[in-house]
């Protein structure tokens, strides 16, 4: 009887981990085999050599607004000890500082789209959810072995985080800033 059990829910789990891998791919309007401008690959290219003067991986990317590229960004994790260094959050935060942070925030995003060579990873695609960013272009997709081990991953995520008392520490430290507001109504 456990044994049935066991594997009924072993069943569901696997059910939900292949049906939220599914719909995670269609919130992005993926393009993978969509012809690329032979400009932007060009860029591409030359953007993921530098990567490899340090001995990053060649990963590049470009954030495109209105068929311009507004941000470049390669992998710069090795160069600059920053795990936040990825092509895609450098390509964004390049456009950040090449067009102003309140004029990127205002920027329409059906304009707007991502060019990488690599498929994004979790924590590119969290910056791409972060700033809204729908339109996502790929030359090479990742392993489906390796969005399965990231829907485990976040499965067990889910399981092990755990809310602690003190809420009000962050509330204040909210209300210290001087457009909490206008900025964060919800908070």
């Amino acid at each position: 009887m456990k044994l049935k059990k066991f594997t009924l829910l072993l069943s569901l789990i696997l059910f939900l981990i292949v049906i939220i891998f599914a719909l995670r791919t269609q919130f992005y309007q993926v393009s993978s085999k969509k012809k690329l401008i032979v400009q932007y690959k060009r860029e591409l290219d030359a953007i993921g050599q530098n990567a490899l003067k340090s001995n990053d991986m060649p990963i590049s990317a470009i954030l495109i607004y209105n068929f311009e590229i507004i941000g470049r960004g390669y992998n710069t994790v090795v160069r600059d000890s920053e795990a936040g260094g990825h092509a895609i959050i450098n390509a964004i935060s390049d456009a950040i500082r090449n067009v102003g942070l309140e004029t990127f925030d205002y920027l329409s995003r059906d304009s707007m789209k991502i060019v990488t060579t690599y498929e994004p990873c979790e924590m590119c695609k969290g910056a791409l959810i972060e700033y809204k960013i729908n339109t996502i272009e790929f030359l090479k997709p990742k392993p489906l072995t390796y969005w399965l081990e990231k829907q485990y991953n976040d499965l067990g995520y889910e399981f092990s985080k755990k809310k602690l008392e003190g809420s009000e520490l962050q509330d204040s430290l909210f209300r210290l800033h001087p457009f909490y507001m206008e900025i964060m109504p919800d908070y």
